[in-house]
């Protein structure tokens, strides 16, 4: 490929490309996207920006039938995610915004963990928060962290 490096660089072009076409409701153009927007295939996107549903950050939350509400607006979903990125997880959440972009991860060892771990792909960060047994289900817990720390 070293005589033909526009060719590879289509040829990438073309994947990327094909892969956002799959992966997202709303079609990016991939000449908007940093080169760095996927860490690899197999693995979320990482370092994205988006903006968040206007509306007041400070009204009740709900979660019903994987769907986030705050402020009577759709905010998010949050349904049953791949165990692939997690090893010991037997329960896997993936939080996505009302137009398809994923932005989250969430996982628990077992349905009484005593944390769950959501990993951001904004600023891949990995963070355990705490569960209480009894108290919140996972998913309520994973949007309120979410709409709290300003990533949701």
């Amino acid at each position: 490929m070293k005589k033909y490096p526009q060719l590879a660089l289509l040829i990438l072009s073309i994947a990327l490309s094909s892969f956002t076409v799959q992966h997202h409701q709303k079609v990016q153009s991939i000449k908007s996207m940093p080169l760095n927007f996927f860490n690899n295939l197999d693995s979320p996107a990482v370092g994205i920006s988006y903006s968040l549903v206007p509306r007041n950050v400070n009204a009740p939350f709900s979660v019903f039938v994987e769907k986030i509400r705050q402020d009577n607006k759709l905010i998010g979903t949050i349904h049953d995610g791949k165990k692939k990125n997690w090893e010991k997880a037997s329960l896997v959440y993936e939080i996505s915004l009302p137009n398809g972009t994923n932005i989250a991860e969430a996982a628990a060892e077992t349905k009484d963990a005593q944390e769950v771990t959501i990993w951001t792909f904004r600023d891949n960060k990995k963070q355990k928060v705490p569960m209480y047994k009894g108290t919140l289900e996972m998913d309520l817990i994973v949007a309120k962290y979410l709409i709290e720390k300003g990533y949701l």
